[in-house]
This record gives structure tokens, sequence and C-alpha cells, in this order.
């Protein structure tokens, strides 16, 4: 599998490594880097959003915005009865055909990054969305979450650059 300067393997669009043990100045930012730790990360969908296992036991779903971990299951067998219960709105499958009809071929390595954050009631508009490197996509997302992290629901919220 080809791997990038870092040594991370990068294969097809999707990251493989522990969130946790990539280095500084890495493809992933500190602040995701702490966010999710303990996850070892095997794919993420056409938004970034990241499929991990978590602890060695659990399969999870990792929300490079707000950095909130939702459980899938107990095994990769699990996770792929979810993503294939539902591909179109699970995997995104229909919204990359869509996408990608309308605006152009996207690389295995890009993700769509929104404009304006989806937790901050951005939209799933081809307007809202930016074509992004994955490793960019986690670098602008983990400001975002380590702010948002422990805020309580419905905070008034200014981002910093």
């Amino acid at each position: 599998m080809p791997t990038d300067a870092t040594g991370v393997v990068r294969d097809a669009g999707f990251f493989i490594g522990m969130v946790n043990d990539l280095e500084p100045g890495g493809d992933v930012e500190a602040e995701p880097r702490r966010l999710g730790r303990g996850l070892f990360c095997f794919g993420q969908d056409l938004f970034g959003t990241q499929f991990a296992v978590r602890s060695g036991a659990q399969v999870v779903l990792f929300d490079p915005e707000t950095a909130q971990v939702e459980a899938l299951g107990a095994s990769l067998q699990d996770w792929a009865s979810w993503l294939l219960e539902d591909p179109d709105v699970r995997g995104a499958a229909g919204f990359a055909r869509a996408f990608q009809d309308a605006e152009g071929p996207l690389q295995p390595d890009q993700r769509l990054v929104p404009l304006q954050p989806f937790v901050g009631g951005g939209d799933y508009g081809f307007e809202n969305l930016s074509v992004k490197d994955a490793a960019v996509a986690m670098r602008i997302r983990g400001p975002v979450a380590q702010q948002l992290r422990d805020l309580p629901v419905g905070s008034t919220i200014r981002l910093r650059p």
C-alpha cells in the first residue's frame, strides 16, 4: 500500500492509522489527534467522517466537526452491515455521484468540506461545499471540534481562525 511522507498508509481514499500515533506536522493536526485518542481509523466518507476501531473492540463513527463518537458495532462485519443498510445516506454514494456529475470527478484523497460547518447550520448544497485534500480537511475541522468540545447544546459560538 502506498504511504505518504509521514509513513501514513493511503489507498483509494482511505486513511489508515492510529489517530494518537501520528506525529505533529503529519497528516492530522494535534486537535483531532487528541480528541480521537485511541481510535484506529480505517476509512472515511465523502465528507471526512472517520470510520474507526476503538480499543480494538468496537467499530465507531468519529465526527470531524464535533469529535463525537457513535458506536456502530463490535466488528467490521457489523460496520459493513450498517453501511450497506443505506449506502446512499451512510456512505454518501448517491450524493457523491450527483456531486461528481455536476462538478467533475473527485480524486480518491479528496473530501467535501462545508464552508459553513454542518454543526453550525451549514447545508449539503453544492454551493456550501469545497473540495479539499482529506488531510487538509482534517486540519480545517480539528480546530472547530476543539472549540466545540464540551459546549452545552444551544451555545453561541464564534470560530477562531
